[in-house]
Parts: structure tokens; sequence; C-alpha cells
């Protein structure tokens, strides 16, 4: 997994071992301590935060892909083992949602992947609706992140360094300037984007232009 991977999972990681409602799924289930002696008779590979950590660390990742589906297998084992009226399948789907929210993306193999599915779903709902094809000159990776930004936490204060130094280094193409300035046109028409065409400043991005900026980043 690249640098700038491994940082955003394990800034993810860390953030969510840091929520409430994540400490049921910190460290390993203990059958005979935790009172689930059925546990391994029912989870056949078991998953928690800590293993989840250990492994960013050993460098066992070999795409964010896989730590996204070590991550809702932490949530997927307690919901298989506790039953749907169980407090703990409650919590275990509640957390599965809102954890796939912030890791918006990370489900696919590789960025190319996300963008053929974005495409994908982008032509079925134009058939579905009767609509004509998407207008020359509109990428629907486009309209896709400005739609995806909207429903995302803020960006992590530990990623924008790194983010903003992506997007700087894609303005001094032509091809990506005009979309990152389409994107940021479109969520901050406010923005005086002609003296700041080739440099971005983090501190004037809003939520929305920084989580489109993020999604944008990671298809390229």
């Amino acid at each position: 997994m690249a640098s700038s991977s491994f940082q955003r999972c394990q800034s993810i990681t860390e953030e969510l071992i840091q929520q409430p409602l994540n400490q049921y799924f910190a460290v390993p289930v203990d059958p005979e301590n935790d009172g689930l002696l059925d546990y391994f008779d029912k989870i056949s590979n078991p998953m928690d935060f800590t293993t989840i950590l250990g492994k960013l660390k050993r460098n066992e990742y070999e795409s964010e892909s896989d730590w996204y589906k070590d991550v809702c297998l932490i949530y997927e084992n307690a919901m298989t083992y506790h039953p749907p009226e169980k407090i703990y399948h409650w919590i275990a789907d509640y957390c599965l949602i809102s954890f796939k929210k912030v890791a918006v993306g990370y489900e696919h193999t590789n960025l190319q992947d996300w963008y053929d599915q974005i495409c994908i779903q982008q032509q079925k709902l134009i058939d579905l609706t009767a609509m004509s094809p998407v207008p020359q000159g509109v990428d629907p990776l486009i309209s896709t992140i400005l739609e995806k930004a909207k429903n995302m936490p803020q960006v992590p204060p530990a990623v924008m360094p790194d983010l903003m130094e992506k997007i700087n280094k894609l303005m001094e193409k032509k091809e990506y300037r005009e979309d990152i300035v389409h994107i940021l046109h479109t969520l901050q028409p406010s923005l005086d984007l002609n003296s700041e065409i080739l440099k971005i400043n983090a501190g004037k991005l809003s939520n929305a232009s920084q989580n489109s900026l993020l999604l944008y980043v990671r298809a390229h």
C-alpha cells in the first residue's frame, strides 16, 4: 500500500477506535472472558481494530480495499453472531453504515474500478429516467463526486497537507485544473479563482470542497 493510502487508512482507523461505540470492537473477542463460548463456532474469521492497526503497521495490506474489507468484517461478524433484536447487532449495524459514509470509494480494488462503477451507475440513471446522455464536456465523475461529497464528514486534519500537495500538483495540468476549478466554482462561487488558479489554499475551502477534492484525488 502506498504511503499516502496507509496514512489515510491509519487515520480513519484511529478515529474509529476513539468513538465510544467502537470500544466494543477494539480488541479480539475472548470467548471465555466475554461469555461468548460458542463464538468461534459461528465466526470463522474474527477481526478487531487492534488487529487492523497491527496489520497496518506491518504493511500487510496490499490495497485500501483490503483494509476496508477488514473493517467491515468487524461489524459483519458482530451482526452474524448477535441476533437482530440484540443491542450489539444494532450497534454494529449503525457503525457499519457510519463507516461506509466515511470511507466512500475505499471498497474498490483500484481507482479504475471505482471510476467504472460510477460511469455504469450514471448510465443506468440516465436510462431509467429517459434523460438525454450527459452533455459533451461534462464528466460523470465530477457530478458524482459533487453529490457524494455532500454526505461525507469533514476531512481529517491529518489528511489535508497530503491532499493539498496532490491537488496543487494536479493543478499544473490543464485538464485537471479545469476539473478542479469547476468543482470549486460549483461549491464556492465566491472563491477568487483567478488569483489562486495555480495554488489552492486549504483554509478557504468549505467541508464540501475539501471532500470533493479528496474524492477527485482518489480518482486520479
